[in-house]
């Protein structure tokens, strides 16, 4: 086998893998961010809205990423008059000045009531946008991909 024959099935076999990598990253963080933001929409859209108090805020520091995010502990009666107190399921730094005692909107389903959303919902352009660039990532390596595709069967 030649060099250049094998240096040409390198080269393509380098832009396959890539742009499936493109192609994954881009299906996963796109898809990813756009389920998580529409779960979140529906709760805000066509949740049950009520007044909450919030009785604890959970710090949790991140030392690899030196973060911290705050989860709201929130006590509010639901809709069948039954008293609540429930977690957040994520935590957010957002949340940072939840004080113990302040008082809040809530959205949340009946039949769901831990996957509330404090109103308003932190956060919500910042899925779209990293949705928006899973969508580029995925356009690119499709773009790569047909001409990886088209590159091998180009007569020479």
């Amino acid at each position: 086998m030649s060099q250049a024959i094998y240096s040409r099935r390198a080269t393509l076999l380098q832009g396959f893998i890539v742009s499936l990598l493109f192609i994954l990253i881009g299906a996963v963080a796109g898809g990813f961010c756009l389920n998580f933001y529409a779960a979140r929409k529906h709760v805000l859209d066509h949740g049950l809205r009520t007044e909450a108090t919030v009785v604890k805020l959970i710090r949790d520091y991140h030392p690899g990423s030196r973060a911290t995010s705050y989860t709201p502990v929130v006590s509010f009666t639901d809709a069948q008059g039954q008293s609540r107190q429930i977690t957040r399921h994520l935590g957010d730094s957002d949340f940072y000045d939840l004080e113990p005692g302040t008082r809040t909107q809530i959205a949340y389903l009946p039949e769901a009531p831990e996957h509330f959303e404090i109103i308003p919902a932190p956060k919500m352009q910042v899925l779209l946008l990293i949705a928006g660039g899973g969508g580029l990532f995925f356009v690119v390596g499709t773009g790569m991909f047909i001409t990886t595709i088209r590159r091998c069967f180009k007569k020479r």
